[in-house]
């Protein structure tokens, strides 16, 4: 099966690529999609797959990334990456000085094809915490543009950053790869 993946971020990409089975054949698809200005990032995955259909007219794939501080009511949301850009990571951690680290990562990949009449999503929480206590160490700087939540985010049960799991750590615990796992599980079920 050849599936598309509306992403413009390598690095998603090639995370994506290392999670399919070589039943499908994934096709990365740089494409400029709106992101609707929405809290719900089951919405705006859900916006982004139809107008990622519509352009493309074969079955594609869209990413969504959240990231969610506990002790702010979820703060920030799907706005983690502009949140990111704003306050950096002194900021973060001004945030959660005196307060619960506890945060988490929430995924959403939906998927449309043409005997759909809207999206399906499939969603994965990875629960942790924030920690700060490796940002002295030197940081790769494809690390810190792509993913810099992974600089400081631990696991829930692990005792290291999320940026220190090797390829195969990650994808057995990584929020998108247990995503992933989920459309894949739908797909075979569906025979698509």
């Amino acid at each position: 099966m050849k599936l598309y993946f509306a992403t413009g971020n390598q690095k998603k990409c090639d995370e994506v690529k290392s999670n399919m089975p070589n039943w499908i054949e994934l096709k990365c698809q740089k494409i400029n999609l709106p992101e609707k200005q929405t809290l719900d990032l089951v919405e705006i995955s859900y916006q982004k797959a139809l107008v990622a259909f519509n352009k493309l007219k074969k079955p594609v794939i869209v990413d969504d990334t959240g990231f969610y501080l506990e002790a702010y009511n979820n703060f920030p949301w799907p706005l983690a990456k502009y949140v990111m850009e704003g306050i950096g990571y002194k900021g973060f951690k001004r945030l959660v000085e005196w307060v619960s680290p506890k945060a988490k990562f929430v995924a959403v990949i939906s998927y449309m094809d043409s005997n759909l009449l809207e999206p399906v999503s499939f969603i994965w929480e990875m629960p942790g915490e924030l920690d700060f206590s490796d940002m002295d160490k030197e940081i790769d700087p494809k690390v810190k543009k792509y993913f810099p939540y992974n600089l400081i985010f631990r696991p829930r049960g692990s005792k290291k950053l999320y940026r220190r799991f090797d390829e195969e750590q990650t994808k057995a615990i990584s929020h998108r790869a247990k995503a992933i796992k989920k459309l894949l599980t739908w797909l075979h079920q569906k025979k698509v």
